[in-house]
């Protein structure tokens, strides 16, 4: 487990842990989970960029709301592995 220790960044972690997990359902958890955190952030950043240049004039809280739903689409994602591991044991 020290190698994965070693690891500084987050997704250094989590590239680490989809290696050591794999196909299991812990792997296929964290595979959904950094897919939509991927796809969502670069959603945000090229949106929010468009408003840094001008092109749009999105209001803030908009962002927020990507961001709280974003949390929510994780969190659920959370609760169905939990509950579908739970209901194989």
């Amino acid at each position: 487990m020290n190698w994965f220790l070693r690891r500084r960044t987050l997704v250094g972690r989590l590239t680490c842990a989809l290696r050591v997990y794999g196909d299991s359902m812990l792997g296929k958890k964290l595979r959904l989970e950094l897919l939509v955190v991927i796809i969502m952030g670069t959603i945000m950043a090229n949106w929010a960029m468009l408003n840094v240049l001008g092109i749009t004039s999105t209001n803030s809280d908009l962002f927020w709301a990507m961001f709280g739903a974003t949390a929510a689409i994780e969190a659920t994602i959370e609760y169905w592995f939990d509950t579908h591991d739970e209901q194989q044991h």
